[in-house]
């Protein structure tokens, strides 16, 4: 895991309401709710402690699956890579670091 590695283009949720994804590693799918850390930043929050974290590295892509705020709307899938692995900037969120995502198609 690459911690505090950034990269310049960030984007927001634009109504989508939380991320799935299956590392070709891993035995189960991983499902996190999506939040904007900053102007234009879209990412998730996960644990330390995650399994989650064994199979994401900053650069990768895989293929998530996002689901929109709306209740009737299909989850799309979309290739998406891992922009930045770093410390959050809230003091809550202590025992996290925040997951940094670009979709890229």
């Amino acid at each position: 895991m690459n911690q505090n590695q950034r990269s310049v283009k960030r984007e927001p949720c634009d109504g989508k309401s939380s991320v799935e994804f299956k590392p070709a590693e891993s035995q189960i799918s991983y499902q996190f709710k999506l939040r904007d850390f900053s102007s234009g930043g879209m990412g998730i929050l996960v644990g330390k402690n995650s399994q989650s974290l064994n199979f994401l590295n900053v650069g990768d892509v895989l293929d998530m699956k996002y689901y929109s705020n709306e209740i009737a709307a299909e989850a799309s899938f979309l290739k998406t890579k891992i922009s930045h692995i770093s410390a959050p900037e809230q003091v809550r969120h202590q025992n996290h670091v925040v997951i940094g995502l670009q979709v890229i198609d």
